[in-house]
């Protein structure tokens, strides 16, 4: 019976020491489970202000290139006005002050670089184009006059 009565007592001593190992298991688990808990909370929150900050990205990067893009329709206006106010000077310094000259007859004068410089400026520099040209800076009081027959003269400085 001694022998019993000891073999039961380390038997309920080991239940109760692998309890007690059990309960430090699961305690250990427990703080495991809410540190990793707390590292998916943070790293959500990371990714929720990665999130937040790629769309402010993306919506800057949609200002940009439509800025971008303004600036490019700008630049080429510029360059086209330029081209343009280059071509009146040509033209202007060709005509007459008496006597006029016709779009085809001023076209067929100008220089071969300043039709090259046309397809680089992708304009084109035919009759009709460079009339139309003139007639707006004849409207202005530029560099030329448009008569009434469809010639034009140098406008005096």
């Amino acid at each position: 019976m001694k022998t019993w009565k000891a073999a039961q007592f380390d038997a309920a001593d080991g239940w109760q020491r692998e309890r007690v190992d059990l309960e430090g298991i699961r305690r250990d688990e427990a703080e495991d489970r809410e540190h990793l808990l707390g590292q998916l909370e943070q790293a959500q929150a990371r990714i929720a202000g990665l999130e937040a900050q790629l769309a402010m990205a993306v919506a800057e990067d949609e200002r940009l290139r439509a800025t971008l893009v303004g600036v490019e329709d700008q630049l080429g206006r510029a360059r086209s006005e330029a081209f343009w106010d280059r071509v009146m000077q040509e033209i202007h310094a060709i005509l007459p002050l008496e006597g006029g000259m016709t779009p085809d007859d001023i076209l067929a004068t100008l220089q071969p670089w300043t039709k090259r410089g046309a397809a680089i400026a992708k304009e084109k520099l035919t009759p009709g184009s460079l009339r139309e040209k003139m007639k707006v800076r004849s409207h202005w009081g530029r560099y030329l006059v448009a008569l009434d027959d469809g010639r034009f003269v140098r406008r005096a400085n």
